[in-house]
């Protein structure tokens, strides 16, 4: 009975961080774990659907074993003291242990778990004095408890849990995710979703547009110039430097400069110097979410970016942060693209396509035999399934013939690509990237 009665703690210990593990993980870092491991897909896909039951038979497993040690133990402690009567066999004792475990299970998994479902708010917020108590009763229980799992997470390396704020927006990730399976949430509002919650991991370095692509004029200029400069430019806020593009010492609205325009005489015009709004200045490390914040409060639309030695590193605009959320956003300076697609002039059977575009639509309107699959939906889709990561801008995969040029991406999703045939010295390679 000793020898039982041990094993059931061990089992009772393997069962309940199942049961644990299954009621509590996160199927957001199950994805992430599936993806930094050789996990197959089916595998993650039948603990996603069955994760539930496989709680609820861990936990009667569990019960199991605590019976059997209670059983075990005091049957051990009885025959110890002499106090085993004479007659008892082991078909009493498998009775007893049945019926115990039958018993706990009852009281302890199916019950609860009717009432939580059907009356956890009540029985919580009525309850809680009780909860408070025992709260009070078992605290020096719960701190011995926060120095087992302290000293768990420094031997096994890993950070401590995170804050509130993560496991809340994990939550979230899980639910759209779920969503999505389901067929209740279309793909653009998952993407949406997730770049709400994924802003505050954005910095202003990655979505910035670089002081080489930057459009600045010099305080220098006439009006003239300046009106030339600003009738090229594809904005309505263009940065003025001074001495060089470090020195940024305002930014110019098209809007401002229709007034003095109006006037009749040049003579009346103001300098047009005297026009420029005070530049707003910010670090490549300021978190987007924070700078979205700073866009609402402040009523400003671009910012200029600054590097630790106080360069110019580039401009951010709400466009820019915007994008973030909802995916890329063309206007009339942009390609026109018509269902997604537009043909690049000068190019033989050469395209630029949305990242959103389905296969399928692709494929008719262009005549093009990319292959359908479960796995993916878009020209996007096809890539990363076939790359097996979100590729960085300028670059390369070639698939049967056809050249793919990432033209435009993000961290998270693709949004432009360029398809052209194979060169010719390229056609011997089917597929490489």
């Amino acid at each position: 009975m000793l020898e039982l009665t041990i094993l059931g703690l061990i089992l009772s210990c393997f069962a309940a961080i199942g049961a644990k593990s299954l009621s509590d993980f996160s199927k957001h870092r199950l994805q992430e774990f599936h993806q930094q491991t050789s996990a197959k897909k089916n595998k993650l896909d039948v603990i996603k659907k069955n994760d539930k039951r496989a709680a609820l038979a861990v936990s009667m497993f569990l019960y199991l074993c605590v019976s059997l040690t209670v059983m075990s133990g005091i049957l051990w402690f009885l025959k110890k003291q002499d106090q085993l009567p004479k007659d008892w066999d082991y078909v009493e004792w498998g009775t007893m242990l049945a019926v115990l475990t039958f018993v706990l299970i009852a009281l302890l998994v199916w019950i609860p778990t009717t009432f939580s479902r059907l009356w956890s708010a009540s029985i919580t917020v009525y309850g809680w004095a009780i909860w408070q108590f025992l709260i009070f009763c078992f605290y020096p229980l719960e701190l011995c408890a926060k120095f087992i799992d302290a000293i768990c997470v420094r031997l096994s390396g890993q950070k401590p849990d995170a804050t509130e704020e993560e496991q809340f927006s994990e939550k979230i990730m899980t639910i759209v995710s779920e969503g999505r399976l389901e067929g209740l949430l279309e793909d653009d509002a998952r993407e949406m979703i997730e770049g709400v919650i994924e802003l505050r991991d954005v910095v202003v370095s990655e979505i910035m547009t670089p002081r080489t692509d930057m459009y600045t004029i010099s305080k220098t200029l006439s009006w003239e110039e300046m009106l030339a400069s600003v009738m090229k430019a594809p904005h309505s806020r263009i940065p003025v430097f001074d001495a060089n593009r470090d020195d940024i010492i305002g930014v110019i609205f098209a809007k401002d400069l229709l007034a003095e325009l109006a006037k009749p005489n040049i003579e009346y015009r103001a300098p047009w110097t005297t026009l420029l709004r005070e530049p707003r200045f910010v670090p490549e490390t300021k978190p987007v979410s924070s700078l979205l914040q700073e866009f609402q409060q402040n009523h400003v639309h671009l910012v200029v970016v600054l590097d630790e030695y106080g360069g110019v590193s580039g401009v951010v605009t709400l466009e820019d942060v915007l994008e973030e959320i909802v995916g890329e956003i063309t206007d009339e300076y942009d390609p026109d693209f018509v269902d997604g697609v537009t043909e690049v002039v000068g190019a033989e059977a050469t395209y630029q396509v949305l990242g959103k575009v389905h296969i399928d639509e692709l494929n008719d309107r262009l005549g093009i035999g990319f292959p359908e699959d479960d796995n993916y939906d878009t020209i996007a889709g096809f890539l990363l399934d076939r790359m097996g990561r979100v590729p960085v801008q300028g670059e390369i995969y070639d698939y049967d013939g056809l050249r793919i040029t990432i033209v435009a991406a993000t961290r998270r999703r693709i949004e432009i690509v360029r398809i052209e045939p194979l060169p010719e010295e390229d056609e011997n390679s089917e597929e490489n990237f």
